[in-house]
């Protein structure tokens, strides 16, 4: 992809290269391969039945992100589709059918990839 000012897009719209052939970076142009984070709280940290997880700001450009809970060696326990709203308002993660132990949430969208570490009572 080009855009208006000649350069490659090459990851979430913000990193872009010059359009040469000898490689060289455009002046405003840079790379920043980190994806955008957001002020997220899960409480309670250790979790009984429900976690709580709450966006603590709006992200403009995303309203669909996936929630995924992995268990201690990796596998999905549990994947839901949230909205962005749902997320502002505090959206309740049903964690009772699961084990006690450790867990993972991860937090994903076009551009949010975040992951937090959580104990099941």
């Amino acid at each position: 992809m080009i855009s208006g000012d000649n350069c490659f897009v090459v990851t979430n719209s913000i990193a872009k290269f010059w359009a040469s052939k000898k490689g060289e970076f455009f002046a405003s142009c840079f790379v920043d391969l980190d994806y955008i984070k957001l002020s997220i709280k899960i409480t309670p940290n250790p979790v009984i039945t429900y976690a709580n997880i709450k966006f603590s700001n709006m992200l403009q450009t995303d309203n669909k992100f996936k929630l995924v809970v992995y268990n201690n060696i990796g596998q999905p326990a549990i994947t839901k589709d949230v909205s962005q709203d749902a997320f502002l308002a505090g959206y309740k993660l049903d964690m009772s059918t699961l084990a006690a132990g450790y867990y993972f949430i991860q937090i994903a969208s076009s551009s949010v990839l975040q992951t937090f570490k959580i104990l099941k009572n």
